[in-house]
Parts: structure tokens; sequence; C-alpha cells
């Protein structure tokens, strides 16, 4: 039986109305009661001609959605050109075949749900790499895109020829069968790549990072959960260029073998947001710089860790910021993060003689039970705030300020702040501030104190300035 739409004519470009929600829940009812049994022996059809979605009757379920149909309207259902989904043979070769029915122009490609065994990676442009403003798109987790065994490929590429532009991968669940793969891939490799959205996506048992953003640019990761990987859960590493752009939201981040978000050659103008990070084996959030090039404008806020690091030897931290590339790294800011019970320090930041941290603000961070200290600030760090944050239960400093002969951490505003040990069961903390041997021209005023075990305050440094510190 066909399904007969009142508004038959409406397409992306016509605002969508409060009518033509009423009038298609009221068509639905209309079609759902006229079936009988002999309905659901085949595929819904359309009761016009050409009423698919691209005038090649290549059906979305036999609905002609709001974003139009004809031949202009380039979408494309996988089942169409031969893809199971049943999981047992690879759907690769349909999957592809699907991607290069569509125009350079780009079009979206839908996934029914289904198990799409791929027996190699998913190019996004296509066979002739000629491709950009391409879509995929299925229903959540019951899309399931697996990697063959032993097929050791990402599952899905943004970018294998040129530099991509304009893709969209949401509403799929990927999956690499890491335990039957011999080289480390990516679950989605997105290299040398713009405009690039990745959104409600589900990422598990990757051989290699769930998402590896290399020299990409102006990239949004949104809404994903990536799990059980066995390097870092979404990665932006050197391969590719520095990258520009990049924001990382609403992200759960759990249980890989390597750092939660490793940001191992940190894209310029990066945005850390709103993401759950869980019991990682390394770092919760890193950005380390190695290379000659500077970076800048770091927004890290409003992240929940915990139990990250649980590669022991207290290696790991929750959130790091480590400079070593020979240049000066500017204007970071780490904020309203909550970290839970990490390996080693909460928050650090570290450069070294010839890399300069300037610029800085480390406010309004909650951070409980560190098995080390809390926050860290460390050599060639200057000009910045420490401001608002609370502190408790850490096994050894609250705070601590302290750089190299040479490279002191210098000009530092601590004000506000909290640094206490409430002997509520969690790790005893030592110290509450800390000022080092190398720490200068700090000013700490205006902090909580309370129950640490050795000392609420130390300044062991030159030229600092502390005043009216409750506690101490």
């Amino acid at each position: 039986m066909g399904f007969t739409p009142t508004y038959d004519d409406l397409d992306e470009r016509q605002p969508w109305e409060n009518k033509f929600y009423n009038t298609l829940i009221d068509d639905l009812q209309t079609f759902a009661n006229a079936l009988t049994g002999a309905d659901f022996a085949a595929p819904l059809v359309l009761s016009k001609s050409g009423q698919d979605l691209d005038g090649g009757d290549h059906y979305v379920y036999g609905f002609k959605r709001w974003f139009g149909h004809g031949t202009n309207i380039s979408v494309r259902d996988v089942t169409a050109f031969g893809a199971t989904g049943g999981g047992a043979v690879s759907d690769l070769a349909a999957i592809q075949a699907t991607i290069d029915d569509l125009p350079t122009s780009g079009g979206a490609v839908f996934f029914p749900p289904g198990t799409y065994l791929v027996s190699g990676a998913i190019n996004m442009r296509g066979t002739g790499g000629t491709r950009n403003n391409v879509t995929l798109y299925g229903f959540g987790k019951a899309t399931v895109l697996k990697l063959a065994n032993a097929a050791n490929a990402s599952v899905i590429e943004v970018s294998t020829t040129g530099t991509a532009t304009g893709m969209l991968i949401q509403d799929l669940r990927i999956t690499s069968n890491s335990a039957n793969q011999t080289s480390t891939v990516a679950g989605i490799s997105c290299t040398n790549a713009n405009d690039v959205t990745i959104e409600n996506v589900w990422i598990d048992d990757v051989k290699g990072d769930g998402i590896l953003l290399d020299g990409a640019d102006r990239v949004r990761v949104h809404g994903a959960r990536v799990t059980d990987c066995t390097r870092h859960g979404i990665a932006h590493g050197s391969s590719g260029g520095q990258g520009t752009y990049v924001t990382i939201e609403g992200c759960h981040i759990e249980s890989n073998d390597a750092t939660g978000l490793d940001f191992e050659y940190p894209p310029l103008y990066l945005i850390v947001c709103g993401n759950q990070v869980f019991d990682n084996v390394q770092h919760g959030i890193q950005c380390y710089f190695n290379t000659g090039t500077s970076f800048e404008e770091v927004l890290i806020a409003n992240n929940i860790l915990q139990n990250n690091g649980s590669a022991g030897g207290t290696a790991f931290d929750g959130i790091t910021v480590v400079h070593a590339g020979g240049v000066t790294c500017r204007n970071v800011v780490i904020s309203g993060n909550v970290l839970n019970s990490g390996d080693r320090d909460g928050i650090v930041l570290e450069g070294n003689a010839t890399s300069h941290i300037r610029g800085f603000s480390i406010t309004g961070n909650t951070i409980v039970g560190q098995i080390f200290k809390g926050i860290r600030v460390g050599a060639n760090v200057k000009y910045g705030t420490i401001t608002g944050n609370v502190v408790m239960n850490s096994n050894s400093y609250g705070l601590d300020v302290n750089g190299t002969s040479g490279n002191t951490a210098a000009y530092l505003s601590i004000t506000g702040n909290c640094f206490a040990d409430d002997r509520a069961g969690l790790a005893s903390q030592d110290y509450g501030i800390v000022l080092g041997a190398f720490a200068d021209s700090c000013v700490a005023i205006g902090n909580t104190l309370y129950g640490n075990v050795t000392a609420q305050l130390l300044d062991q440094g030159t030229n600092n300035d502390i005043a009216h510190n409750p506690g101490f």
C-alpha cells in the first residue's frame, strides 16, 4: 500500500510549520488504519510515480522527507545499491557504490537499521576522491558499521585524496572488532579535512583511536560516545599538520587504553567543553606540544573527569597542558571542570627552558582526591590567575607552584581558592599551597586553607606576597 502525503511538494527551504506536523500525523494515522497483513510482506512505496527521494527509485522506507524530492535532491539508501545490513558478508562495495552515485557536489547516504560489515575503509569522497558535502547517517545504535576480521583499516575515511570539506557523520555505531585486527587503525579518520561535523555516534572496540583528527580545520565533534579503544578516545596528531578551530563537546569518553582526549599536536583555537571523561588508562585530557609551531587560544571547560590514569605509577594527570615546542603558548583557560580520584595531578601547566606558557586562567574547578597534587604550575609558566578553585584531599599538595633554575613560575595571582583536607576517608593533603624555590613574584591572597596535614602554606620562593589567607 502506498503512503500519500497531503503536502507532497515541500523542500528544505520551506519553513516547517505546525500545520505540516499536524497534517503529517493525520496522514500517517490514516495510512496505518488501512494497513493489512499483506502490506508488511514487501517494502512500502510511495503512491505517486516520481515521488521517491531522488527520482531513481532510491527509497528511505518509502517516505518522502521534508528535505524534498526529485533529481536535484541527492539522497541515497545503501540497501538500494545491494547492501544487506546482515553482518555476514561485506557491504563495502555496495556502500561505496552508493557514495559514488552521488554527484560531486555531495548528498546524503542513509543506512537503515542493521549491521553493515565492511572489509575496508568507507571513503566519503568516493572512489575517485572528488566528492564533498557528503553526509552519512543512520538510526543511531541500531545502525552498526563493523570492520571485518583482518581488514586492518579505518571504518570511515573522511578523505583519502585531497582535502575534504563539508562532511557530516551522524547517528551511527562504529566498531572495528579490535581482537581480529593486526594493525592500528581508527574508527573515524579525519585527516586534511575542513568543515566536518561528527555527532551522535557510538564508537567502540577500535584497535587504535576512536576518532583521529590530524590536520583538520573547523571540526566539531558533538555527542560522541567513545569507549574501549586500544589507543586514545579522540586524538589530534601531527601527521596532517596543526589544524584550527576544533571543538569537542558533549562527548562521553570512557575506558580507552591510552588518553581520553589527546592533542599531541594541539590545534589553534581548541575548545573542549562539557565532556565526561572516565576510567581511561592514561591522561584524561592532554595537550602536549613538542614542535616549533606556536599554539594558543585553548579553552577546557565544564568537563567531568574521574578515575583516569589507571595505568598507575603516578604517571598521568587529569588535565595537562605541557609545552616543549621551543616557542610560546598563550591564552589557556581551564575553567569549571570537576576532577575526582585521578592517578597523579589534577591540573598541570608545564613549560621548559625554551617553551613558555604565557597568559592563563585556572578558575572555578573542583578537584577531589588526586593521588598526588591538585594543581601544579611548573617551569616557565607566567602571567596567570588561579582563582576560585576548590581542591580537597589530594595526597600531596593542593597547589604546587615551582619552576626550575632559570625557568621560574612567576607573576601569578592566587586568590579566592579553597585548599582543604576534611579527613573524610580520602587521601590526606599534606600542604594547601606550596610556593617552591623557583616561584617568583606571586600573590597569594584571600585563600581558605584548612586541615592540611603538614602545613597550610609554605613559601620557599622569592618576592611573593602572601596575605589574608584564613587558616594560615
